[in-house]
């Protein structure tokens, strides 16, 4: 979606023009999700937090700035989301890792899900899968995600290489296990 689209279907929304926020919807949910799991790393609270960011979306839209850019202004509204849901909920431990399900192990499925990007995102530190899923995903520049996470631009910079350089030697050495 090209930032005149954006700025299309959020005057829409202000108009309460349901339609619209769903291809808002369409378009960043994904994104709003991996954030949301990069920060609280919980699948059911990440879910919870990506909806309630487009409610919020839907009540701020009019505190959007027309011609910025739109993932920006959605990823910190994720950002803030979260933060507050992980303050709200660190004396109730809300936010601990859920164990996923057991279930048949597929030779296949495992080829698949070793070399899938969440996996590879483990290898790395919350900051650095933040900044990576940032500027990837949400196609955010350096500075843009230095504002959003009070960092030095250089330090941004500096994580994304260093985590990108993780991510090949751990991609190299799984495909290494393999064969």
């Amino acid at each position: 979606m090209t930032n005149h689209a954006f700025d299309q279907c959020i005057s829409a929304v202000m108009r309460g023009e349901t339609d619209s926020l769903g291809k808002i919807y369409e378009e960043y949910i994904q994104q709003v999700y991996a954030y949301s799991l990069s920060l609280v790393k919980n699948r059911q609270v990440a879910e919870d937090i990506s909806h309630e960011v487009f409610l919020k979306i839907w009540k701020k839209a009019d505190s959007f700035v027309f011609g910025k850019n739109p993932a920006a202004w959605i990823m910190s509204i994720v950002h803030n989301t979260a933060m507050d849901t992980l303050r709200k909920s660190s004396h109730e431990g809300a936010c601990e890792k859920i164990p996923e399900p057991a279930t048949e192990i597929d030779p296949e499925a495992v080829v698949v899900e070793r070399d899938s990007i969440g996996q590879l995102m483990h290898a790395l530190k919350d900051n650095e899968a933040q900044i990576v899923l940032l500027h990837v995903m949400s196609g955010l520049t350096f500075a843009s995600i230095s504002r959003m996470l009070s960092l030095p631009m250089g330090t941004v910079a500096w994580a994304y290489r260093n985590a990108m350089k993780k991510l090949k030697n751990k991609l190299n050495t799984e495909r290494t296990e393999w064969l």
